[in-house]
């Protein structure tokens, strides 16, 4: 059972790392907004969410992100969007957003549909933790609203820069604790108006896979309201690769994946960064739009995908098992000299 489990836990993390890239990106249009807003900056982000849904448009995108290594990474992606349909292509991916919610993600693999978690709900509002900055200027030749997430000691998190005629997010800069830019995605270019998405027709003969939303907690799983670093739990569902997890602080999100069974850490892709502390191994995957981390205790696999900055996801893991030892050294492993430096 165990070896079933540890394949299957492998497959997913490894088709998920090749496409976590797209698939975090577009969430940053394709994203319910929270649940209040009740500050100008906060409002702006919430229109932000949901503009793709109703905005027709065509662009090129640069991306950039600072691999675990240290070494400076790029690349570009077209995106797309017309009638509720957002498709996103880099060389390597693409991946599909319909109006319906269904997500399919095209590699070398062919097609694939990844699981859909239900929607998260009662979810913070963008300045419940964060200290948010609001000013006007231009980018791109147009009318854009700048908004900075500040950390409590007034270190800049977040850049964000919204479209004010469109509300599309033009721009976003996540940065370390120390000011520098640890991944970026900015319009090169952008044209809003009608346009056609093309809808590949092979993406819907992915077979769907959909999360089911439940109250409570199965048994053996650990699913505790809160994180460190002010992340509340938004979503909990089961599917047939394990129990899932949403967390949010209203401006990032952190999500679990928790699976019963062993870890086959050499079926894992070989992009991430690997370590071992008295037996227990933790394995990063830096990128561009997301880190990925995935570690096993005691028979459970965890595999934690996060927006937030090294600091942030590594505050946030404290909160996943405060009695278990592994936690803390994954946490030293994000925020060590393998991470983000």
């Amino acid at each position: 059972m165990s070896g079933t489990r540890s394949a299957r836990a492998s497959r997913r993390l490894a088709s998920g790392v090749v496409a976590l890239t797209l698939l975090a990106f577009a969430g940053w249009w394709w994203a319910r907004p929270a649940d209040a807003a009740p500050s100008d900056a906060a409002r702006v982000i919430a229109r932000m969410r949901t503009a793709a849904t109703n905005t027709d448009f065509t662009g090129t995108v640069a991306v950039t992100w600072r691999a675990a290594s240290g070494a400076q990474k790029h690349a570009t992606v077209d995106v797309r969007s017309a009638g509720g349909v957002l498709e996103l292509t880099s060389t390597d991916n693409r991946v599909v957003l319909d109006e319906n919610g269904r997500t399919f993600v095209r590699n070398d693999l062919g097609w694939s549909s990844p699981v859909s978690e239900p929607p998260a709900r009662d979810k913070p509002a963008p300045d419940a933790r964060w200290q948010l900055d609001l000013r006007h200027t231009q980018a791109l030749g147009r009318p854009v609203t700048v908004i900075v997430a500040r950390r409590a000691d007034d270190a800049i998190a977040q850049r964000l820069v919204v479209d004010d005629a469109s509300d599309l997010l033009v721009r976003r800069d996540v940065v370390d604790r120390d000011g520098a830019v640890e991944r970026s995605f900015r319009f090169t270019s952008l044209v809003v108006q009608p346009t056609t998405a093309a809808v590949p027709v092979q993406a819907p003969t992915a077979t769907e896979r959909n999360a089911k939303a439940v109250r409570a907690t199965p048994d053996g799983y650990h699913a505790p309201d809160r994180l460190g670093a002010g992340f509340v739990l938004v979503s909990r569902a089961t599917a047939s690769d394990g129990f899932h997890l949403v967390y949010s602080d209203g401006l990032f999100s952190l999500s679990v994946l928790e699976q019963q069974g062993d870890l086959d850490w050499d079926a894992l892709p070989g992009v991430g960064i690997d370590t071992s502390v008295d037996g227990q191994h933790a394995r990063l995957f830096v990128q561009p739009l997301g880190s990925v981390v995935v570690w096993e205790r005691d028979g459970m696999v965890f595999t934690c995908v996060s927006d937030a900055p090294g600091d942030v996801m590594g505050a946030a893991l404290t909160g996943l098992d405060p009695d278990s030892s592994v936690v803390d050294r994954v946490v030293d492993y994000v925020l060590g000299p393998f991470s983000f430096d």
